[in-house]
């Protein structure tokens, strides 16, 4: 229960470049999981967590705002497009290799993520209602 309870304050008091690290992570968790599930021939549990971790790459393809950057949008929806298909393609063919793939790109855009957070001026990282530049 407090459990639960940390982690909804933590996506409610998260300024925008912090939420989008917490759901890459949430992808990264649970394609790990679906690795493992899948390693284990555990087809079903594989499926829920290959099918959660599409879901966090869904919330961050609908969380770009191609108003902002349009070219920088499209790349980053080309490249959470590709994560999703590797992923959907391992809960399909049951092949842990695809997950590798997904989670190499994940991790490289999780460390990005991170450099650019640390450049961030601190006005950027205090969290507000007002959607920040790159939340639609």
């Amino acid at each position: 229960m407090y459990e639960n309870e940390y982690l909804e304050t933590q996506v409610m008091t998260a300024p925008g470049p912090q939420l989008h690290l917490m759901v890459v992570d949430g992808s990264i968790r649970f394609a790990r999981q679906g690795k493992l599930a899948l390693q284990e021939k555990d087809f079903e549990l594989s499926h829920e967590c290959l099918n959660r971790s599409r879901e966090f790459l869904s919330e961050m393809i609908s969380g770009l705002n191609p108003e902002v950057a349009p070219e920088m949008v499209g790349s980053l929806k080309q490249l959470f497009a590709y994560i999703y298909r590797e992923l959907a393609l391992a809960d399909i063919d049951h092949e842990p290799e695809h997950i590798d793939k997904a989670i190499q790109v994940l991790e490289k855009h999780r460390a990005a993520w991170v450099e650019l957070i640390e450049q961030l001026p601190a006005q950027f990282m205090q969290k507000n209602d007002a959607p920040t530049d790159w939340e639609s």
